[in-house]
């Protein structure tokens, strides 16, 4: 039976390995800490023997300086005249992984959409996009899930990615 549950100080983090060490670290050695500072909270989907997935959530916003020209002008033309903002508030997917063993079954996408879902039924705080710092190689996998990018990733670094929440009304 798979649960997915929120991560405390309390909680024990059965075994996980995606393949990217600071994913595995993140989850092992800094989620329960960043709950502990209110940065994130970590929620983990896991079976009686192993953590499956995990994703983190925190508060974000997109702003005027890390869009490009064209992506920003998108953003703001979602919005009637008087309310274009120089952000706007979102909420960010801090980190999302899935186990090795678990890959490649469309898990990170049924969390995805979970995550999508979730955050619109229970508002507790208003946010138009959900975003998200891909890296390189998870660009595509975002784009396949509705984000756009908004600032590509150069050099190696990640791309800043948003979802328009208002798609899901």
């Amino acid at each position: 039976m798979r649960e997915l549950v929120l991560l405390t100080p309390r909680s024990v983090i059965r075994p996980f390995d995606c393949g990217d060490d600071d994913l595995n670290s993140f989850l092992m050695e800094d989620a329960k800490s960043h709950f502990e500072s209110r940065l994130a909270f970590t929620y983990i989907l896991q079976d009686k023997i192993e953590t499956i997935a995990y994703f983190s959530l925190l508060n974000d916003k997109i702003l005027r300086k890390n869009s490009t020209g064209s992506s920003w002008e998108i953003i703001r033309n979602l919005f009637p005249q008087e309310i274009r903002y120089g952000s706007f508030p979102a909420v960010k997917i801090g980190r999302l992984a899935v186990s090795k063993s678990f890959q490649y079954k469309n898990i990170g996408s049924k969390l995805l959409s979970f995550i999508k879902i979730d955050l619109l039924k229970s508002p507790r705080s208003a946010f138009r996009f959900l975003t998200v710092d891909a890296y390189s190689d998870a660009v595509g996998f975002y784009e396949r899930n509705g984000f756009v990018e908004m600032q590509p990733g150069r050099n190696g670094q990640t791309s800043i990615m948003y979802f328009d929440m208002a798609k899901l009304r």
